[in-house]
């Protein structure tokens, strides 16, 4: 049995079934030679029907030079305000997202990476000019100057959606350690050694040790991931964690590892304490 209802679409009333659980509009088609039902979506009722089903368009069919010429003079001056963009946002984003409880297999994305890669790449030997680059920076220029309020907006997004350095079991170890001191702890610093840059996840300068916060899936944990399908690339990350903390301790820091399993069973908490209490 299929439903249907209808939904007002940019001031037009459109009739929309459900076949499959899927909805599609009941009149409109593709316009491409497959001439299939389109698919309806929540972002339509702000873009209006599509013409072409999704990734279905015409190919090898371009603009004229002059239809191309009116396209840009139309949209000079014109900009997209940030109250649109969280409404774009909202439409597009969870359930309503076309991609929602939808996960493609490794194979399929390695098919997609190599689709998309090397000379198949829409980019491929394509690089802005100067000219070009100076413009869209005028422009961005121009447009904050017209509109300053919305420059204090934007920052105040950023600052609400800026998450804190480090993973999830990093953050864990620094909220631990700065309930056992009030003395400055530093986090994602870079340490030049032997002419090489490392960036330790944890400093702390007053006792002048590190702690290193491994997952145990990437850096391939001997008790979690005895066995592992790409022995060599196991065996070359363990061997670089080794010399990376032998350099760091040849420095003169004393360097702590701290596994992900550690954090789990609650271990972590005996190892900071004698650590930093040098108990």
């Amino acid at each position: 049995m299929t439903m249907s209802k209808l939904v007002k679409i940019k001031g037009k009333l459109e009739e929309i079934i459900k076949v499959h659980g899927v909805w599609f509009y009941k009149k409109r088609r593709c316009e491409c030679p497959c001439n299939k039902r389109i698919h309806y979506k929540e972002s339509n009722k702000v873009h209006g029907v599509p013409h072409f089903m999704h990734g279905h368009n015409r190919k090898g069919e371009h603009h004229s030079e002059e239809a191309n010429e009116k396209n840009r003079k139309a949209h000079i001056g014109k900009y997209v305000s940030l109250k649109t963009r969280k409404k774009l946002r909202e439409i597009n984003s969870g359930k309503n997202h076309h991609m929602w409880g939808k996960h493609p297999s490794l194979e399929s994305r390695l098919k997609m990476s190599k689709a998309q890669s090397g000379e198949k790449s829409a980019w491929f030997g394509k690089h802005l000019s100067k000219k070009h680059k100076e413009n869209l920076f005028k422009g961005r220029a121009i447009y904050y100057r017209e509109h300053p309020n919305e420059i204090s907006e934007r920052i105040k997004l950023m600052n609400k959606s800026r998450k804190p350095h480090g993973t999830e079991i990093e953050q864990i170890i620094i909220k631990h350690i700065k309930t056992l001191t009030n003395k400055p702890i530093y986090e994602q610093v870079s340490i030049q050694c032997n002419n090489e840059l490392y960036i330790v996840d944890v400093l702390v300068p007053y006792i002048k040790t590190i702690f290193e916060v491994n997952g145990c899936y990437w850096h391939y944990c001997v008790d979690c991931r005895p066995l592992v399908e790409d022995v060599f690339k196991a065996q070359e990350k363990r061997l670089y964690d080794i010399k990376r903390k032998t350099n760091l301790e040849r420095m003169g820091f004393k360097v702590i590892v701290i596994w992900e399993h550690d954090i789990k069973n609650k271990a972590y908490k005996k190892i900071l304490k004698r650590v930093i209490n040098n108990d």
